[in-house]
């Protein structure tokens, strides 16, 4: 699993990483159609923070997110949909990726602005 850099991403001093519950259940990208385990338990702390531990044992056959909430509660990585909270930095880079990106876009849609021109004169 990735590290978190601490410079773009609040952690602690046992290497967890601060998350925020952003969403409950649903079925992850590229998963082949997992689903939460418990949606019911994810939607209650929809919105909540906590700490994510990115290597935590789950039933000791494999590794998962183990998020332990502000209110003590554990939910599981696979349970929902998180995202780690970033610092100033982080907040910088995810600003400058976003220019990048519309930069991008502008960029192909004149080529293709460019494209129907030449194709409507022919």
């Amino acid at each position: 699993m990735e590290q978190y850099n601490p410079a773009l991403y609040i952690t602690d001093d046992q290497g967890r990483v601060r998350v925020k519950i952003i969403r409950a259940g649903g079925t992850p990208l590229g998963l082949g159609g997992l689903t939460a385990a418990d949606p019911e338990k994810a939607q209650q702390h929809f919105d909540e923070f906590g700490w994510c531990e990115p290597n935590a044992k789950y039933e000791s056959s494999y590794t998962n997110p183990r998020i332990t909430l502000d209110d003590g509660t554990v939910i599981w990585g696979f349970e929902c949909w998180w995202t780690p909270q970033t610092t100033d930095l982080g907040k910088m880079r995810d600003a400058e990726l976003d220019q990048a990106s519309a930069d991008f876009h502008r960029a192909v849609d004149a080529i293709y602005d460019k494209y129907d021109a030449i194709v409507k004169t022919a």
